[in-house]
């Protein structure tokens, strides 16, 4: 069974009738970490530079600032500004290039390294996601569960030092009002906490209390990971604290930099229904796009700067299913209306040591630069040396070197007037990885590039090419991972999924540049988390299954 049979009333009711308390255990047994580098760009290009340390600095790309520290942000400069516009507010900023983002890969595998040792370190159980270039997430609960059975400590808040301070949302007056701001529009929205707010849903008086002392204990983790990738790489790091990953990530951007936030959930209600829609995992603007004119529909006398989670609560189940996409409509409608509500009820899944799926490199061009067919094969040169870099870079993290090799290359280009053409083929990677010279590494990829090279006979306004990318993809040891994967879930038996976790203190739920890359809120559903909250969680309607219940995991546990 999956959130999808979830239902509601027919009027589109937002609210919720919890008939058993059982299943407040399955929303907040949770210890999630999600941490995040402090202005990571600019961080690079001070640790490798210290002198910037005192001075404005951003990166750019292209004519936009992308990134800048906190001295330029101090200043009036800002993400997404005009080149020109960043130096009229600040004349003495001074402005990187970051074009070339392989140093930030480099950088960005190194802490990940670091963060996934610490957390494994902790309990072989814990999982570890990559969420971006510098942002991490870990389900901490089964190290969290252990000390608490072994007579686990508490942490203590501080205001006076912030590099040291560790802020409880809502606790007191001055950590009660909080301001959420969405990165690519801007949109900032302004809530005040209310201290317990319906806390009667998230569980009884024990549970909560247990709930605080686990994150707690959390908490005494994410300050130890924090000084620990402060020691190893020199970065310092954000952390936010709570059940689940969507309300730990809010929590992690209430405060910067080099701070660590709580926030207990039943906390999260203001904050949540005042934020803007596009900070909820898995909506971007092709999702805003398709519910927009919903919105509009049903706020006819509203024009808002931005469109708000309880804008959305506000409209019947049925009409956004609607206007989604056929494909995830069901399954996908009632995930977003659990996430505006606050609930995230999708476990965390570990990423196995973050491997790329697709490795790819590119570079930009101004207009009318670029318009013969020699150029273009000359810039597409220096990105096959640039592409078995990371190539080798990542051979050496796979966990199967001999079987981290392509299956198929990809060429992509934009031509003027903005024109995308994409081609990929097969290729032979098993054989280039075995080669040891780089020539002839370079030979084999050009050679198969030449059959990608009629891309460039579609343009029929001739050639403008502003940007060329070039991707290798399908590899093989990321198709051997996920099979032994799905090995090992088919032998454990349908039952095991309801298995309580032994020596457990509760009941589990087991219980930009190029461009700037976005965070992955896939976290991968698991069908005992859902199976769980589905059994105990009682709304004013759910649809009767029956025997389908079991048919679905069925199916859910042969798929892995």
């Amino acid at each position: 069974m999956n959130i999808s049979e979830y239902d509601y009333d027919s009027e589109g009711s937002t609210e919720y009738e919890v008939q058993n308390q059982e299943a407040a255990p399955n929303l907040i047994s949770r210890c999630v970490i999600h941490l995040d580098v402090d202005y990571f760009y600019c961080q690079c290009e001070e640790i490798a530079n210290p002198s910037l340390a005192t001075r404005p600095v951003a990166i750019g790309q292209k004519h936009i600032i992308v990134t800048s520290n906190y001295v330029a942000r101090s200043m009036g400069v800002k993400k997404l500004q005009s080149k020109s516009e960043a130096l009229e507010v600040c004349p003495s900023l001074l402005i990187i290039d970051g074009s070339d983002i392989e140093r930030y890969r480099d950088a960005s595998t190194s802490i990940y390294a670091t963060f996934r040792q610490i957390v494994k370190g902790l309990h072989s159980d814990n999982t570890v996601r990559k969420g971006g270039m510098d942002e991490y997430f870990a389900d901490v609960t089964s190290a969290v569960e252990s000390q608490l059975n072994h007579g686990g400590g508490f942490v203590s808040t501080a205001h006076d030092n912030q590099s040291a301070a560790v802020w409880i949302y809502g606790d007191d007056e001055k950590s009660s009002t909080v301001q959420i701001v969405e990165d690519q529009t801007g949109a900032t929205s302004i809530s005040t906490l209310k201290k317990d707010y319906n806390s009667e849903f998230w569980g009884s008086k024990d549970q909560i209390t247990l709930c605080v002392q686990k994150l707690h204990v959390t908490t005494n983790i994410a300050k130890m990971i924090q000084d620990k990738i402060r020691t190893a790489t020199s970065f310092s790091s954000t952390v936010g604290i709570s059940v689940s990953p969507m309300l730990a990530k809010i929590a992690s951007g209430l405060r910067k930099p080099s701070s660590c936030n709580v926030l207990y959930p039943w906390r999260c209600h203001s904050i949540v229904e005042t934020m803007p829609l596009q900070r909820v995992p898995d909506v971007g603007s092709k999702t805003m796009k398709a519910i927009k004119p919903l919105l509009e529909k049903f706020h006819v006398d509203k024009n808002p700067e931005f469109w708000m989670c309880r804008d959305l609560l506000d409209i019947p189940q049925n009409d956004i299913q609607s206007c989604l996409k056929q494909d995830k409509s069901a399954e996908f409608c009632n995930l977003l209306i659990h996430r505006c509500r606050g609930i995230d009820m999708e476990r965390l899944r570990d990423d196995g040591g973050a491997l790329s799926k697709t490795l790819s490199v590119e570079n930009s061009f101004r207009r009318g630069t670029m318009t013969c067919i020699d150029k273009v094969v000359e810039n597409i040169d220096t990105l096959i040396y640039r592409l078995l870099r990371l190539l080798r870079k990542r051979t050496i993290l796979s966990h199967s070197p001999s079987e981290s090799f392509p299956r198929g290359i990809r060429l992509t280009a934009r031509n003027m007037p903005f024109q995308n053409m994409s081609k990929q083929m097969k290729f032979d990677g098993k054989t280039m990885l075995q080669m040891t010279k780089e020539g002839d590494q370079v030979t084999m990829i050009r050679k198969a590039i030449r059959s990608l090279l009629n891309l460039f006979q579609d343009f029929k306004d001739g050639l403008n090419v502003t940007r060329l990318n070039l991707a290798m993809t399908s590899f093989a040891d990321i198709d051997q991972m996920m099979s032994n994967e799905s090995r090992h879930i088919k032998k454990k038996s349908i039952a095991a999924y309801f298995q309580p976790k032994s020596n457990s203190c509760c009941d589990s739920a087991d219980s930009h540049i190029e461009p700037m890359p976005k965070a992955d809120e896939n976290y991968n559903m698991e069908p005992r988390c859902i199976a769980d909250v589905i059994h105990n969680l009682k709304l004013k309607k759910v649809k009767k299954v029956g025997h389908k219940k079991s048919s679905v995991l069925g199916k859910r546990q042969r798929k892995g």
